[in-house]
């Protein structure tokens, strides 16, 4: 986690300009932690740091650029609000495996998908970016009940 004063370093590194509103969704989402929604990181900027409001859309669009550039993963799944998490790159990486029933979800560790990377590159010549991903399926207790 970087802190507030870093932010504008760290989005220069990654080609991005600091502006308000990105110093003001990466400071949320690394205060918040885990994956959050719009909506939760608009009402915490809101209150937190007498910004006043910034839209929905300027918050998503904040969003969506950090995630382009590999600062932020994105889980977004069927029937689900998209939701956001801090991974400032890949020393952050990790996926999740969420269960289509419940909802559960469980982090999977970057080093579990190596393996899968260098095969899928060794068969394809393809480089998957394999550092944050949501795979869904069935959990345990799910497939038991």
């Amino acid at each position: 986690m970087s802190s507030m004063s870093d932010t504008p370093q760290l989005l220069r590194s990654a080609g991005l300009r600091s502006t308000v509103a990105r110093n003001a969704v990466i400071h949320a989402l690394q205060t918040l932690g885990g994956h959050r929604s719009v909506d939760e990181l608009g009402d915490w900027i809101e209150r937190e740091l007498a910004l006043g409001a910034l839209s929905p859309s300027t918050v998503y669009r904040t969003l969506e650029t950090l995630e382009g550039v590999g600062l932020v993963g994105a889980i977004r799944l069927p029937s689900a609000t998209v939701t956001f998490e801090w991974v400032g790159g890949v020393a952050h990486a990790h996926s999740h495996l969420i269960c289509d029933r419940c909802g559960a979800d469980q982090v999977l560790p970057a080093e579990l998908l190596e393996p899968l990377g260098r095969s899928i590159e060794r068969r394809t010549a393809f480089r998957p970016a394999l550092a944050h991903l949501a795979l869904r399926g069935e959990c345990e207790d799910c497939r038991q009940g």
